[in-house]
């Protein structure tokens, strides 16, 4: 159902109502290291990635310098 205020937004690819989210886990314990909630489902998942923690404090060493992310092409 379209939400009230900016229904518009929330208006994904897919022709659907919906929300971004990003969940960033450790795959050798799977435990959640960050997430992301409350983007709109029109908004790119690189652009909903930027407003982790992971992504805004990337000079804090929250992934270790010899550590690495594995994600899709749409992440630059």
């Amino acid at each position: 159902e379209k939400p009230h205020i900016f229904g518009e937004m929330f208006y994904d690819r897919k022709s659907r109502y919906s929300l971004n989210g990003q969940l960033i886990i450790l795959p050798h314990n799977l435990l959640v290291m960050d997430y992301g909630l409350g983007h709109p489902g029109s908004v790119h998942d690189a652009w909903a990635f930027q407003g982790t923690r992971c992504e805004s404090k990337c000079g804090k060493a929250l992934i270790a310098c010899n550590h690495w992310t594995w994600a899709d092409s749409a992440y630059p």
